[in-house]
């Protein structure tokens, strides 16, 4: 595939990222319901703690990548890219 070619079809699969988005909503809402009894002790409950902090992570992961992805649409492709690439699954840029 050419260097052009692929950069069009990289922005089209940030169409995807849509999937991420609902599945973060789906996330929250099936899981603040369960959680609410466990507010009152939750400084008891290290394991929950940990799992809440793994969802902060997750939140923030999706939109970094989704605001590199912004950014690569309106143009900055390469440079946007070169933040969210791995180096062996990606030929468009140089090693």
């Amino acid at each position: 595939m050419e260097k052009e070619e692929a950069g069009k079809f990289t922005l089209n699969t940030f169409a995807l990222s849509k999937m991420g988005h609902i599945g973060l909503v789906l996330l929250l809402l099936s899981g603040v319901y369960p959680i609410i009894p466990f507010i009152s002790t939750l400084s008891a409950r290290p394991l929950l703690i940990a799992k809440l902090m793994l969802v902060v992570v997750l939140i923030i992961l999706i939109l970094l990548l989704d605001s590199a992805a912004k950014k690569a649409q309106k143009g900055d492709l390469l440079n946007q890219l070169k933040k969210i690439q791995t180096r062996e699954k990606f030929h468009l840029l140089p090693h």
